[in-house]
């Protein structure tokens, strides 16, 4: 067994912030929705760094792309399945954080509040168990099975990453060369054996090469989702500077 490198109540802090709100006030509600979402991306950021070898940029993602990666390396194990909801809460408390921080009419629903809180130990568990189950595995392979894991959580990444509605023609060319690459790494593994083969680091790089690519389309996501974020704060600005003219 591996030593704890991460604490069992990781983020609970988070959660200790959202049992102080009053959840019958709207503004508190507003403030729970950041503390729900800092508990789950600290906890899948700490978790993914120490157990998953997830590199250091998985602390600045949001919070489906975090998921991504988790569940690219979590996927290749044998019958991991989350707890029920689980994507519903994540998928949903990337739209609210996002709604709560542009619109300050927005009234977080109660009722997905309470989900998500109810869900979060239970998956914290579920999270620790299986990625300190995927560092053991991980741990003992050898060279070539390391080559072929990390081919592997590399395909995983790019055929379950989030649809992009701007980039959809883009993202279904990288998925569909994701496809092309797990059925070559399937037909390396039949072969078996233990050498480590010109095939095998060829398959490693494209599946690299394509998961760059996928990067390069949520940062370029991300990038338009801050510049509407600044437009709209200086719009929001703006009104509030004419209105205050007006008034006076």
């Amino acid at each position: 067994m591996i030593d704890d490198m991460v604490d069992d109540e990781i983020g609970q802090q988070y959660l200790t912030q959202y049992d102080s709100f009053d959840l019958s006030e709207k503004a508190q509600r507003r403030m729970a929705v950041y503390a729900i979402k800092e508990f789950y991306a600290t906890v899948m950021a700490d978790v993914g760094r120490e157990y998953l070898h997830i590199d250091e940029e998985v602390k600045r993602s949001a919070l489906d792309g975090q998921w991504s990666q988790v569940m690219g390396r979590l996927e290749s194990l044998d019958a991991v399945v989350p707890p029920e909801d689980t994507e519903k809460v994540i998928y949903g408390f990337k739209e609210y954080r996002i709604k709560t921080h542009h619109n300050t009419d927005f009234n977080p629903p109660k009722k997905q509040l309470e989900e998500a809180r109810e869900l979060a130990p239970d998956w914290r568990s579920w999270l620790l168990e299986n990625s300190r189950e995927y560092h053991e595995v991980r741990e003992e392979l050898d060279p070539r099975g390391m080559i072929v894991e990390m081919t592997r959580s590399a395909i995983i990444e790019i055929t379950t990453g989030r649809d992009i509605e701007h980039a959809q023609s883009q993202l279904e060319d990288v998925k569909e060369e994701a496809e092309a690459l797990k059925k070559r790494l399937e037909d390396v593994e039949t072969e078996g054996g233990s050498d480590i083969t010109l095939e095998l680091i060829y398959l490693l790089r494209d599946a690299l090469d394509l998961r760059q690519d996928m990067d390069e389309v949520w940062e370029t996501e991300a990038a338009v989702d801050q510049h509407i974020s600044m437009r709209v704060d200086e719009a929001i600005e703006e009104a509030a500077f004419n209105r205050h003219m007006k008034d006076d």
